[in-house]
């Protein structure tokens, strides 16, 4: 799906996973954070490289994808450890559902974040979690209101988003 000229693509299901606000400014505003210095440091940590892949109407670039038993893995690294993994998880398993959708055969799915290794077998709930999760930000992106932002203030005061968000004073 294509909104305000973009594909929709797992990063912007990550953001929509930590706030749909987020996510919705990017698609129908094309609202994009300039690169921070954790942004960068991520770059640098996945190798800077990646595949870029477009299927479906999606977009994605995944940090790695190497060859294994018949199909592939698919890696995902992040520079630095976070509470909550789940925005990252989304991340990892809608594009490797991306990768799929032309074709790939996804064996495995690999995140690293702050040195720490999550490995999982992609399998059939993950791509129907994959779907879920494109599906609401097809939603999300065809709406003309706005979502409710997630935890509303608790975030909010250190986003960068919130100077376009419509929940902020």
């Amino acid at each position: 799906m294509r909104f305000a000229g973009n594909p929709l693509s797992p990063s912007m299901v990550k953001e929509m996973v930590y706030c749909p606000v987020i996510a919705w400014l990017k698609a129908r505003h094309l609202v994009q954070e300039p690169a921070t210095d954790s942004m960068l440091a991520g770059k640098q940590a996945s190798g800077g490289g990646g595949l870029y892949a477009r299927a479906g109407g999606y977009s994605a670039l995944v940090d790695e994808v190497r060859e294994e038993g018949g199909g592939v893995v698919v890696v995902e690294r992040k520079a630095f450890k976070a509470r909550d993994a789940q925005r990252y998880m989304a991340q990892l398993v809608a594009g490797a559902y991306i990768l799929s959708l032309k074709g790939v055969r996804v064996r495995r799915l690999v995140l690293e974040m702050g040195g720490v290794r999550r490995e999982l077998e992609f399998t059939g709930e993950l791509v129907e979690e994959a779907r879920r999760y494109l599906g609401e930000l097809e939603r999300l992106a065809s709406s003309d209101r706005p979502p409710q932002p997630t935890r509303p203030g608790r975030r909010c005061s250190s986003c960068w988003y919130r100077r376009f968000c419509p929940y902020t004073e």
